[in-house]
């Protein structure tokens, strides 16, 4: 059997060719399921209810021949007497063809709704009509953004219950924005228009640029890489003096070197600190670039790895342009490497830039409060980076998102809001959330609006922990005490 993947949206909308390749009845209503014969055709029908969200209902029609009247609920003797009625659930093997040869297959539950027996062109038929039982779920909001029930998820029947493995709950794994989940904000007093961040490399320390102080805010965190536990030091680095609209941040691995972007002369400007880390200690040692020619509205850069290469981040034109540094970490040696990214299809008013580790993904955030994906063919050469069609949306967080940045082994990201003047921390590894991730089971008779007067709020008792969905904020409560999934 091939991996399962999901049927989306889109393989509706353009009409995909879906096969059956199987379809089992669960003979007793408590999960034994035996194959279902005769079957003549097959049809599924969609009504795509949110596009944005995935979120569809659909419908099936199943004809079987009746030989022998089997399926009759009046014939005692037939071995599928009192198998096939409403209520009864089907286990369905489905093809989807991806491509013109290949077909991706995997599992639904369908639910019967009716059963008609009639002749037609002088055939003893069964007719049964149903809905698909995912798609009752969904109904609910029990579904995962950007898919049909779950980018990574599973379905299969154990012990006559549908069984889901949610993708680590919420989440999808280290770097994969499309789960980027918040746990977290602050809203510091000193900072009144954030427009980037950038931690130390332990996460004992958080620093944030302000583009109306026109500073570098420095921050304590008791706890590596918790923004709630941030504690403002005290410390701060005036950047005015070289540029009275700083807009990007970015420091060496070391800490030993602070970059500034500037928007109003269009520079990129070096600074040293005598400390590593300490942005008290930071000193402009006169080394800058001017990166006008190319990036006529600088709003952020970032470096390879080694220092050798850096990326500027242009709001005018929307392109990332690379440059080459012929000693690594000084930008006075930069020089353009005819090098360049047109990112404006995805993002029109791009702000901030982050690469992995080892340069082989991008991250662009920009004006439409989105972080988009890229993917460098070979790493760090900004010519071979293509876009992954990955994203996610941050809307529902802020109003003016700008500064991009992630934790080294891609499990954590982080944004500031200049209009809101806060700091988001998102988790992409739902290892830090106080909910248990694996497998969580429900029949569907478990549905009921335990948990409200009626049926905006819905609970499932899965392995004896709620399960709430919440329509009015689009939240889903995992067990008491548990985490929140918006």
């Amino acid at each position: 059997m091939q991996t399962i993947t999901p049927i989306t949206t889109d393989d509706f909308k353009a009409k995909t060719n879906i096969v059956i390749g199987k379809i089992e009845i669960d003979s007793d209503g408590s999960g034994t399921f035996i194959e279902l014969p005769d079957v003549k055709t097959t049809s599924v029908t969609t009504n795509i209810q949110n596009v944005v969200s995935r979120l569809c209902s659909y419908s099936f029609t199943i004809i079987c021949l009746n030989t022998d009247n089997k399926y009759s609920p009046f014939n005692g003797a037939s071995e599928y007497y009192g198998k096939l009625k409403r209520g009864r659930k089907l286990k369905v093997y489905m093809g989807i063809n991806k491509s013109d040869v290949d077909y991706h297959w995997q599992w639904q539950l369908w639910v019967i709704d009716e059963i008609k027996l009639s002749i037609k062109s002088g055939e003893d038929i069964c007719t049964i009509t149903g809905r698909n039982l995912m798609g009752l779920l969904l109904d609910y909001k029990l579904f995962y953004p950007n898919t049909f029930w779950g980018n990574t998820m599973y379905m299969s029947i154990v012990d006559g219950e549908t069984e889901y493995n949610l993708p680590n709950n919420r989440t999808m794994g280290a770097w994969d924005i499309r789960g980027a989940f918040k746990i977290s904000s602050i809203e510091p007093d000193e900072i009144s228009q954030p427009m980037d961040i950038h931690f130390n490399a332990t996460g004992t320390r958080m620093y944030i640029l302000d583009n109306n102080y026109r500073r570098v805010f420095q921050y304590d965190l008791l706890t590596a890489f918790s923004i709630s536990t941030a504690i403002y030091s005290g410390e701060y680095f005036y950047t005015g003096a070289e540029d009275s609209e700083p807009v990007g941040l970015f420091f060496n691995p070391d800490g030993t070197k602070m970059y500034i972007a500037g928007a109003s002369n269009q520079e990129i400007y070096q600074y040293d600190l005598g400390v590593a880390w300490d942005v008290t200690s930071a000193v402009y040692n006169t080394k800058h670039i001017d990166v006008s020619t190319e990036a006529m509205n600088p709003r952020d850069m970032a470096f390879s790895s080694d220092g050798t290469k850096m990326y500027v981040i242009s709001l005018t034109p929307d392109y990332v342009f690379q440059y080459t540094l012929g000693v690594a970490w000084d930008v006075s040696t930069a020089s353009y490497a005819s090098k360049s990214l047109n990112v404006g299809t995805e993002e029109g008013s791009p702000t901030s830039i982050f690469f992995n580790n080892d340069g082989s993904e991008m991250y662009i955030l920009g004006g439409a409060d989105t972080v988009f994906k890229y993917t460098l063919e070979t790493p760090w050469d900004l010519s071979t980076a293509a876009y992954s069609t990955l994203y996610k949306s941050l809307k529902d967080d802020g109003t003016s998102i700008t500064g991009l940045f992630f934790k080294s082994d891609g499990t954590k990201m982080y944004v500031v809001d200049s209009y809101q003047d806060i700091v988001i921390e998102y988790t992409l590894d739902d290892s830090s959330i106080d909910v248990a991730t694996g497998v969580y089971q429900a029949s569907v008779d478990d549905i009921d609006p335990r948990d409200g007067s009626d049926e905006e709020d819905f609970s499932l008792v899965i392995e004896g922990t709620d399960f709430v969905y919440n329509k009015w904020d689009n939240t889903i409560t995992f067990g008491t005490g548990g985490g929140v999934a918006s």
